[in-house]
């Protein structure tokens, strides 16, 4: 009846191991529980009538329950059938009947959603070719069990072959954006030396200019590849942290100083609204880094606007923090390009990233950069209204390990 090993290829009912052992309507009583004792694994047996299956009788339900209800004598000499009328008649609720493709996943449901004395009863399985069969729910689950282990060593099969390959990119851009940025940086310097030779004899000329667009392309190339760098080393845990003290009012300066040529060639205005310490403790280079992200996202999608950097100190979970909250009145965005921004490699949709450009590596950048220091970024948003970053940085890191 039972089989050693249940197959894997396929989790339907109709390929488990189950018994067709059936009796006669009228079969008595005692003939029943002597099969029962015969054959101690038995579970039960499918009650006939000429063609016609009638019910089922499980060794449990007549062990337990026709003794009680009858006693022993009196269900010894009665035919099952009529002890079974009605509580286990194939016409009857309680009995559980299902098709042979069907999963095993969905038996068990159903086994599941079953009076509580009714679970553990075996299920009828009909069988086309073969009329009908009786399965044991102990199998079912024995079943059910060897799907999930297969289940979960796939997935984990999955994750490693996933991490392997999120490994192996992650290599790939270190090494590419390192073997990139050394030729660039090159090129970039000897076209400035080539722009200083000829501003000094003609600083209008064509050549000049084209020399220009030559510097501005190769800067925004060198800008991409140091992004793909630092996603590279965020992802294999080798970005580091230096900490240091710093005043920064002066970085604020400096950052507006920096971004205000970029805002006024979209027609926007800055206003520096400051009430944060005198100084923080972190790595000011990656904090400078977050704000000209930001704030060049706000010059980008703000047209003859405005665009606000609020500075705070803040009480955030349990420690002193930098509250930058960066506004614009540009084109806002929607809740569901919100939820993907902050992914690498990811805008708020390809019209966007037709229209403005970029490689959606920035706000991921940035974010990481917060959690390296201590903080968190969130962001408010509306179609039409603009949009609000809001940055916290801890203020004072004592230790790289203290974010």
């Amino acid at each position: 009846m039972h089989s050693e090993s249940v197959p894997t290829f396929n989790f339907i009912v109709g390929h488990l191991p189950m018994t067709e052992d059936s009796i006669p309507a009228r079969t008595l009583g005692h003939e029943v529980a002597a099969r029962f004792q015969s054959f101690p694994n038995l579970s039960g047996l499918l009650i006939v009538e000429g063609d016609k299956l009638r019910g089922m009788v499980s060794s449990y339900a007549f062990n337990q329950r026709l003794a009680k209800k009858f006693g022993v004598e009196v269900s010894y000499w009665r035919p099952i059938l009529g002890l079974f009328e009605g509580i286990f008649d194939i016409t009857q609720s309680p009995l559980l009947v299902v098709e042979e493709e069907a999963t095993v996943n969905e038996v068990v449901e159903r086994c599941l959603q079953r009076s509580e004395h009714l679970i553990y009863e075996p299920i009828i399985v009909r069988r086309p070719k073969r009329k009908y069969g009786l399965l044991d729910f102990h199998d079912l689950l024995l079943a059910q069990t060897r799907l999930l282990a297969e289940t979960f060593c796939e997935a984990r099969r999955q994750k490693e072959l996933a991490d392997q390959a999120n490994r192996a990119k992650t290599h790939f851009l270190a090494d590419v954006s390192h073997e990139l940025r050394t030729p660039l940086t090159a090129i970039l310097g000897y076209t400035e030396i080539l722009l200083e030779d000829m501003a000094s004899q003609n600083p209008v000329s064509e050549p000049i200019q084209r020399l220009n667009n030559i510097h501005k392309a190769g800067d925004h190339l060198l800008t991409i590849i140091g992004s793909l760098l630092d996603i590279a080393k965020i992802e294999s845990g080798r970005m580091e942290l230096f900490v240091e003290t710093f005043d920064l009012s002066a970085l604020l300066n400096e950052v507006v100083e920096t971004i205000t040529p970029l805002a006024a060639s979209n027609g926007n205005k800055i206003e520096v609204i400051s009430d944060g310490p005198p100084e923080m403790t972190t790595d000011i280079t990656k904090l400078r880094q977050n704000l000209l992200n930001l704030l060049s996202n706000a010059c980008k999608f703000t047209s003859n606007g405005v665009i606000r950097v609020e500075v705070e100190r803040v009480q955030k979970k349990e420690r002193e923090m930098v509250c930058f909250r960066i506004s614009d009145t540009g084109i806002g965005m929607s809740q569901k390009q919100i939820s993907r921004i902050f992914e690498p490699f990811t805008q708020a949709d390809a019209s966007t990233t037709r229209k403005y450009g970029g490689t959606g590596l920035g706000l991921a950048v940035t974010r990481s950069y917060c959690e390296l220091m201590g903080g968190e970024i969130t962001v408010e948003s509306f179609l039409e209204e603009g949009t609000t970053f809001t940055m916290y940085v801890a203020a004072v890191l004592s230790s790289p390990e203290d974010a």
